[in-house]
């Protein structure tokens, strides 16, 4: 069994609450290896293979253009790293918390290295790259969160991931005679752990949020179905609110959502089948009666084509088993996922970040049959659209997110995939 670790300031009888964070779990490691005119884990080949060939502005060789900083705050960044070292077991601690205070003689060279961090865990990926560890060995908020999406086990749960990382990122086997190395390995991934635990708990509190929300959203959406009866756009908002709900419940469907998910699926299902006249389906009699009156009075084919169409697409990602990211020939360190940031955007504000001067997507037809039943390159195809039963062709919203997401990752040169 390994020893317990003991990092920054508890080691050798230090701070009882050690700060645990990327600045000082860098500077440690140096330290502890004795890297620190040229700093471990910087140095060495494999992590220079899997993370990053960078020189960090603590080391003696670090240049304004290898680190993005300018000379001044690259001597200020040098001079915190050796008064962090110098301050002994005892005090480092100490020295980091006075350090932060804009009174600190050294909380220039404190902000220098938090900021040079803070780009550098972003461009490195180290977050995603340790996500995609864990993952790939069931270690995720999804799979460890608590029944009630309150807690998460102690990071301790996943030392195991430590020894596969210790090798993979510095060559070093934890059955390697070098003890002071290994021990300086394990708390560098201990410390690496609790900020990843820390992030997941924040993750795991928006999760919670998100499903509330999209609860209500749907109740809300159901009451006013009650209230106001069956419009078109009563039943087009309880729809979407569907919509929204099946894709927050969707990662916790094998877990704790299990029951609610299949409850989603049926109720979309009952939809589906009411809409195209099975109103005796099985799935239909647990629909409320306000939704079934809405579903009913569906104003127009048109109408009717479409819901079902949006219907089918929410089925279909409901559905969906996803993919074992474990078996696809990527490096997942430099794909990153979701939307979020582009959440509160319109479908003009959108349209003109594209600089489209319509919300008619070029390249794109501009009428679509709805019935799908014609090839729209064949002659019957291209009459089906001049036809006045073709509708305008109109993305959804979270279409239209789609494609900013692809442009905006195409303008910065992000990699992107879709996966259904």
């Amino acid at each position: 069994m390994a020893k317990k670790t003991k990092t920054g300031d508890d080691a050798d009888g230090g701070d009882k609450n050690p700060p645990q964070n990327w600045t000082t779990m860098f500077l440690d490691l140096a330290l502890f290896t004795r890297t620190t005119d040229d700093p471990a884990p910087f140095c060495w080949a494999e992590w220079q293979a899997q993370v990053t060939m960078d020189v960090p502005p603590w080391a003696l060789r670090a240049t304004p253009a290898g680190t993005g900083m300018s000379a001044e705050e690259i001597s200020q960044a040098l001079a915190y790293a050796r008064a962090y070292w110098a301050a002994g077991p005892n005090k480092r601690g100490a020295f980091y918390r006075a350090s932060r205070r804009k009174t600190s003689q050294h909380s220039a060279g404190h902000e220098a290295i938090a900021a040079y961090m803070r780009k550098r865990v972003r461009t490195w990926k180290l977050n995603s790259k340790v996500d995609a560890h864990l993952e790939a060995n069931n270690w995720s908020v999804y799979a460890l969160a608590s029944p009630d999406m309150t807690q998460l086990p102690s990071p301790e749960r996943a030392n195991g991931a430590i020894p596969e990382l210790m090798l993979l990122w510095f060559g070093q086997n934890t059955n390697d005679t070098n003890w002071e190395l290994s021990e300086a390995g394990w708390g560098f991934f201990k410390t690496l752990l609790y900020i990843t635990w820390a992030r997941w708990r924040m993750h795991l509190g928006r999760e919670k949020r998100a499903l509330r929300n999209a609860e209500d959203a749907v109740e809300a959406s159901k009451r006013k179905l009650d209230s106001e009866g069956a419009t078109p756009a009563n039943t087009r908002l309880w729809l979407k609110c569907m919509e929204v709900l099946v894709t927050r419940v969707n990662p916790w469907r094998e877990r704790l959502r299990k029951t609610q998910h299949a409850a989603l699926v049926e109720e979309l299902e009952g939809a589906r089948a009411l809409l195209q006249q099975d109103v005796h389906a099985p799935e239909v009699r647990k629909l409320s009666p306000a939704l079934r009156a809405a579903l009913l009075a569906v104003p127009s084919e048109e109408e009717i084509e479409r819901c079902i169409a949006r219907i089918d697409e929410v089925l279909r990602a409901a559905e969906c088993e996803g993919v074992d990211l474990r078996t696809v020939n990527v490096d997942l360190s430099t794909w990153l996922e979701g939307v979020e940031e582009y959440k509160k955007l319109t479908i003009d504000e959108m349209r003109q970040w594209a600089g489209l001067p319509s919300a008619h997507l070029p390249s794109f037809n501009h009428k679509i049959d709805l019935k799908g039943n014609s090839n729209p390159w064949t002659p019957e195809g291209r009459q089906a659209l001049a036809s006045t039963y073709a509708s305008p062709l109109t993305p959804f919203w979270h279409q239209w997110i789609g494609v900013t997401k692809i442009m905006d990752n195409a303008a910065n040169k992000r990699n992107t995939i879709r996966v259904r």
